[in-house]
């Protein structure tokens, strides 16, 4: 009777287990997890509460620099070489990488760290010059005329109760200021930290290692889901080392048409692993412990011998092992590791830096031809610019920023009768590995009011270092710049031209995906502006026109219903003169292209062998970006052309997904699956 009731309990305490483990474990389980997001929330909520004390502090020092009155002198008397020099021994001062000042026409005369780049209408192109300009002071996110997101502070210089002039400083989200967060809101904890936009992917980290950052800068590109659908709350590993990531957008709510970007904050999963581990196999082993204990040992006093104890306290202990080791492994699977695909990526993109403005005519305009690698390792770039020489005149070539030396330039022309500039130099190995960088500054003049564009060209290449030569150009974006005058065009009844700039479709070179459209036009006190919106590339606006609308107002919101391809005139009435129209070329493109056909040499292979992709699409309206993101099974999308060649060297059953953009950043998906046996 002993032994059946000992056997019928030792029955009940394995039962009690498996109970324990189908049932306490995940809840035990849930509240690890839940104990290590309350440890990221802390944290997160430190650094967004830093950037928010940053925003205050930025503003702090504008004002602080307004007060001192040593800039407003400067600006009123029209001294550039001064203004700059204060400028930029007060950032130094104060820790501001970036800052602006702006004279009372609302141009700015004055910018660091790019000490060449002046001359455009600040408080008309940028939320916060606007807000400045009205005699506002705010704190906002954005983009900057020279880098892809940026933290501002504005304050307006007011004298006898006008606004003469303003001045903007903060933070640009790159390299230094990543590593300033980390260090100064993350102390002690290991994390890291990652900026990005959603056109660029990533724009600045806190990693130090070469390797790990050319490693995020390939993971985290324009293609990545953690940039286009926003993943937050999982764990990826990184050169041995797991980290879980939370991502955090930045996005200012009072700039609505401001470039959506993030940040990502990689906290090292040994921080806090243990507190899973511990709570976990802990609450697990103790839960069995107190089980076995009251149905064997305590139960009626049947059993009391000694040797029962130690079976049990030894049983509490082998299944808080078990299960700490079971939550290791549940911690260790399925992690994406940030490494190199297994097949050659293509994601350097050229660009103009800024790639759109509204720029003052008196003023020479310095543009740069920049490059973003992406990851990869390049040596030599080609860029062959073409523009319409009765509109602007291209000045000089100045090489003193490029990443490339000046003896490894092979050409620099510039012929403004047929309107093209090339240029093109080298690295020597091991190339360019850096995330960015500058190829060189094209000192550009505008010769009218209106507008005029610079376009990449046949010929436009991206060289890989690896022996081949191989042309890794992703894409390239052209530029557009609208061309203000302080002192106005006139028509012959003395009304101005009307010089525009739209945040939301700032470059009539590029195709947007919205269709919301924000415009703002140069104030003419006591004028009427006459507008519309057709697909006609030039019109001319009259008095009384029935097709034409009206306002006072010096901004124009429009709702576009259909994609395609729309031009925005206007002109101004002062009296009963209306003056000439200007004309705004809008792109928009909502729909995505076709899902990507795959095709592949075969779809059952050994372990090791290569199958070959073939992948096509089509878009009908803005038409494809040239390259394609492939990713494998639960890794990352990378970048390939559309022939490619994947080895497949583990065996099983493996899903590659193919996403295909359009030049509007509108994508779509396709996958097939491949069969690897052993």
């Amino acid at each position: 009777m002993l032994s059946f009731v000992r056997e019928k309990k030792f029955l009940t305490v394995v039962a009690a287990i498996f109970v324990a483990g189908f049932f306490i474990y995940p809840l035990l389980n849930a509240t690890a997890l839940l104990v290590t997001k309350n440890i990221v929330d802390r944290e997160t909520n430190s650094v967004s509460q830093g950037l928010m004390e940053d925003r205050a502090y930025a503003l702090d020092q504008v004002k602080d620099i307004i007060d001192s009155g040593t800039i407003s002198a400067y600006l009123a008397a029209g001294d550039r070489d001064n203004t700059l020099a204060v400028l930029n021994a007060e950032a130094q001062k104060r820790g501001l990488s970036t800052m602006t000042a702006v004279d009372k026409n609302g141009v700015a005369i004055a910018r660091i760290p790019n000490l060449g780049v002046y001359g455009d209408f600040a408080a008309q192109t940028e939320e916060w010059g606007r807000a400045a300009a009205a005699g506002i002071a705010v704190t906002a996110i954005g983009p900057g005329r020279t880098y892809p997101l940026i933290m501002l502070a504005a304050a307006p210089i007011v004298s006898s109760g006008t606004v003469v002039g303003a001045i903007y400083g903060g933070y640009r989200f790159d390299d230094a200021y990543a590593r300033s967060i980390r260090n100064k809101y993350l102390t002690g904890t290991g994390a890291q930290v990652l900026f990005y936009t959603m056109g660029d992917g990533r724009i600045g980290d806190s990693f130090n290692d070469p390797t790990d950052k050319t490693a995020v800068a390939g993971y985290f590109n324009q293609g990545s889901d953690w940039i286009q659908h926003g993943h937050t709350d999982e764990t990826l590993s990184l050169d041995g080392k797991d980290y879980f990531v939370r991502n955090v957008v930045l996005r200012d709510p009072n700039a609505p048409y401001a470039i959506e970007g993030g940040m990502l904050i990689f906290f090292p999963t040994s921080n806090f692993a243990w507190y899973e581990i511990v709570i976990a196999g802990l609450g697990l082993g103790l839960f069995t412990f107190f089980v076995a204990w009251h149905l064997v040992v305590s139960h009626e006093g049947e059993i009391t011998r000694r040797k029962y104890r130690i079976w049990i306290v030894a049983l509490g202990i082998l299944t808080f092992v078990a299960a700490s080791y079971a939550e290791q492994y549940a911690l260790q699977r399925n992690i994406p590791l940030i490494e190199r695909p297994h097949y050659a990526i293509y994601n350097s993109t050229l660009s103009f830096v800024p790639d759109s403005d509204l720029v003052d005519l008196a003023h020479e305009q310095r543009i740069s031809v920049n490059v973003i690698t992406g990851g990869e390792a390049v040596n030599a770039f080609e860029a062959v610019v073409h523009f319409d020489p009765s509109l602007v005149r291209v000045t000089e070539i100045e090489t003193t920023n490029s990443i490339c030396g000046p003896e490894f330039f092979i050409e620099r022309s510039i012929d403004n009768t047929k309107g093209e500039v090339n240029v093109t130099c080298a690295i020597p190995t091991p190339g360019f590995t850096g995330q960015d960088g500058t190829i060189a500054d094209l000192l550009v003049q505008p010769l009218h009011a209106g507008s005029f564009s610079l376009n990449f060209s046949t010929g436009t290449q991206v060289l890989a270092n690896d022996g081949l030569g191989t042309d890794v150009l992703r894409t390239v974006t052209d530029g557009n710049y609208q061309v203000g005058s302080i002192i106005m065009a006139t028509s012959s009844g003395g009304t101005p031209v009307v010089s525009l700039f739209s945040p939301s479709h700032s470059n009539s070179e590029r195709w947007y995906n919205l269709k919301d459209v924000q415009i703002f036009l140069t104030s003419v006190p006591g004028s009427i502006y006459h507008y519309t919106l057709d697909q006609d590339p030039v019109a001319s606006l009259s008095l009384n026109d029935p097709s034409s609308s009206e306002t006072t107002s010096s901004s124009v919101a429009l709702h576009i219903n259909n994609d395609g391809v729309y031009y925005f005139h206007v002109a101004a009435q002062k009296d009963s003169i209306i003056g000439p129209t200007t004309n705004f070329k809008i792109q928009i493109d909502t729909t995505p292209p076709a899902a990507p056909q795959i095709a592949m040499s075969q779809a059952t292979v050994k372990k090791g062998d290569v199958v070959r992709f073939d992948l096509n699409s089509s878009d009908s309206e803005s038409g494809l970006q040239s390259n394609y993101y492939v990713k494998i099974d639960n890794s990352i999308f990378f970048p390939a052309l559309p022939d490619l060649d994947i080895p497949f060297v583990d065996s099983g059953s493996h899903t590659v997904t193919v996403r295909v953009f359009d030049n509007a950043g509108n994508y779509s998906d396709s996958e097939i699956t491949v069969q690897v046996g052993s």
